[in-house]
């Protein structure tokens, strides 16, 4: 019975193992060369006919036991064949999963040699991987130290400017109220300069109404030289006749006037020069005046710019004390005109 379930068992196993074409690794470790089996059981002669009936042997007639132990034994040599060609059997798969064995465990050395290398050249590459991921990290790091320094320098840089551009704003705050002063109190010096130049003008037209009066004097004085001229040629005609005593009044007329034509001469000249003098100050400042009154209250401003008050005021006492002289100069020499020789200032007419 051991021997029956032991054997349907392996013939089982291996029907399993064909249909499946796998090997366990069981039966890598379990070595079934010939000779390992030891059947242990009773003896041939023991084995009945209804021993086999389970292992589809067919059981011979009880009555014939001689014949039944024949094919007994003949069945049990059937199957000690059968198991020596299964041994067989078994010791050629055996050879073939030990050659499959050191052919795999060749393989797996290979393999865990090519792990090995492989693991090497992993760790090789993660440590060159972990190293450049250090540098590129160190280096940006570097990268943002850097741009922060920057943007904090920047970021002071503007804030000093715009702290100079506020001082700036205010210092042209104050610059430009300062301005506005300047400008109001130049408007109102150009207000002042515009009436002294409204007098100015009326000084000038009377200076002007002034140098016709002197011409016509003038004319006049030329009028009486030719007229003493006159006189004195015929007196020199006269005096060609016998010599008068030079205590006579004809003599003393006659000196006088030579005296008086030579003092005549004399203020006629400087006369002369003073009408010059005078028609060039006209003349300077008409074309002051009109300068003045052609640019307009803008130009007069800007050329208040470039004069200061007090230079403008000085000019002005300046040319009022030119004038005053000029008028005190004209009214002596009228003066001395009217108390020495008011015949010249008479108006003689000339018969038509």
């Amino acid at each position: 019975m051991k021997f029956s379930r032991f054997f349907s068992k392996m013939t089982d196993t291996d029907n399993e193992e064909k249909e499946n074409g796998l090997e366990t690794e069981d039966d890598l470790d379990f070595d079934m060369w010939y000779g390992q089996f030891e059947f242990v059981g009773p003896n041939v002669k023991d084995f009945k006919a209804n021993d086999f009936k389970s292992n589809g042997v067919m059981g011979m007639h009880h009555h014939n036991s001689d014949s039944d132990s024949d094919d007994s034994f003949q069945v049990l040599q059937q199957q000690v064949g059968y198991l020596q060609d299964t041994a067989n059997q078994n010791d050629e798969r055996y050879t073939r999963a030990k050659a499959d064995n050191a052919a795999l465990q060749a393989r797996v050395i290979m393999l865990e040699e090519q792990l090995r290398e492989t693991e090497m050249r992993s760790e090789e590459k993660l440590q060159d991987e972990r190293r450049g991921f250090k540098d590129q990290k160190a280096r940006l790091e570097r990268e943002k130290q850097l741009l922060l320094d920057n943007v904090n320098l920047r970021l002071q840089a503007s804030e000093t400017e715009c702290a100079n551009l506020k001082k700036e704003i205010n210092r042209q705050k104050d610059e430009i109220d300062k301005c506005k002063n300047e400008r109001q109190n130049l408007m109102d010096q150009v207000s002042d300069l515009t009436s002294e130049v409204t007098s100015v003008k009326e000084e000038m037209k009377m200076m002007k109404n002034q140098e016709i009066r002197l011409k016509r004097e003038y004319e006049a004085q030329v009028q009486l030289s030719e007229d003493l001229s006159k006189e004195i040629e015929r007196l020199r005609l006269e005096a060609r006749t016998p010599a008068l005593p030079t205590t006579s009044p004809e003599t003393l007329r006659l000196e006088e006037l030579h005296e008086e034509m030579s003092n005549l001469r004399s203020e006629n000249s400087e006369l002369r020069e003073v009408n010059e003098e005078l028609q060039a100050s006209l003349l300077h400042a008409g074309l002051e005046t009109g300068r003045i009154l052609s640019i307009g209250e803008n130009s007069l401003a800007a050329e208040l710019d470039v004069m200061s008050q007090d230079e403008v005021q000085k000019a002005l006492k300046e040319q009022q004390e030119v004038n005053r002289q000029l008028r005190t100069y004209i009214e002596g020499i009228l003066l001395n005109i009217v108390e020495n020789h008011p015949q010249l200032l008479e108006v003689k007419h000339r018969p038509v």
